[in-house]
């Protein structure tokens, strides 16, 4: 009897503990901030679970505890470049697709202090080495719609690497990365906004951001360039998007450590509206009156 107890005694010792370390583990991240709130609408519901006919994924490497205060003390890890889809599969299956970013994992706090919630973003081709990348989403400090519209030149002969060459956040050392093992269903838009200061393969500020199509069928209002309605997450292969994110970035798609993943498509309660999406009569009109 005495042996039971004491096995029990021991499990609730270890997750009371737990507990308050994760509570205090990254108190002195050069990004440490009070949790913001965040909701995280279980994706794993019976209508959103990918088809059986979807592939297993490959065994999911383990995130040491070293790789986890790495990513909140130095940065989020730069994908390796067998993550990064080809140019070719980047204007097969991405170009001139109209997306939307319900997840995101804001670690550029520093440089960037708003929070980019609903982000659309939609890249034209342009030709062989540029890429046009046209965006709108809300933004938490201003409380209105931001639009965006630059270019991109390829940093990489044969992959999905791109440098702002014009456009809100344009530099000299950023970095945008083009992730997926299926472009066709889904993408994360990797930006490190401070490419010359990698340090241990990690970015000091960055910016990941999970995409998924529209799938919304009802047209943008005329007047507003804003598609009304609840977003859809139909058929999306969530085992691929995980193993993505935990093999290619060394994070954990659902958890509350920092850097965290949030969902991003509400302001936890706060206000938000939706903006104009990219490519729209309304969307040109905010370009043209922000120039």
């Amino acid at each position: 009897m005495k042996l039971p107890v004491f096995i029990l005694l021991v499990m609730v010792s270890c997750c009371l503990g737990h507990k308050g370390r994760s509570r205090d583990r990254y108190r002195y991240s050069k990004n440490y901030r009070f949790r913001r709130p965040t909701i995280f609408p279980n994706p794993f519901t019976s209508t959103m679970m990918p088809p059986t006919t979807t592939m297993e994924p490959p065994p999911i490497k383990p995130i040491s505890f070293k790789d986890t205060v790495d990513s909140a003390r130095i940065g989020v890890r730069v994908p390796p470049k067998e993550c990064v889809i080809s140019f070719e599969d980047f204007v097969q299956h991405v170009v001139n697709m109209d997306y939307i970013s319900p997840y995101d994992i804001d670690n550029d706090m520093v440089l960037n202090p708003e929070v980019t919630h609903k982000w659309s973003p939609r890249w034209e081709y342009v030709n062989e080495t540029t890429v046009r990348r046209l965006g709108s989403y809300w933004d938490n400090l201003t409380g209105k719609c931001t639009f965006a519209d630059g270019l991109f030149s390829r940093a990489d002969e044969t992959k999905a690497i791109f440098g702002a060459t014009s456009g809100r956040f344009a530099n000299t050392g950023r970095r945008d990365y083009i992730l997926s093992f299926s472009p066709s269903e889904y993408i994360i838009q990797y930006v490190c906004y401070d490419g010359n200061k990698i340090n241990e393969f990690r970015c000091p500020n960055s910016e990941i951001l999970l995409l998924f199509k529209e799938q919304r069928t009802n047209p943008p209002d005329s007047d507003t360039g804003i598609i009304s309605g609840d977003i859809c997450l139909n058929d999306i292969p969530w085992q691929l998007v995980e193993y993505t994110w935990k093999n290619c970035l060394g994070q954990q798609f659902v958890d509350d450590t920092e850097p965290q993943i949030m969902w991003l498509w509400d302001n936890a309660g706060g206000p938000t509206v939706d903006c104009a999406k990219p490519g729209t009569e309304a969307f040109r009109r905010e370009i043209e009156n922000g120039k």
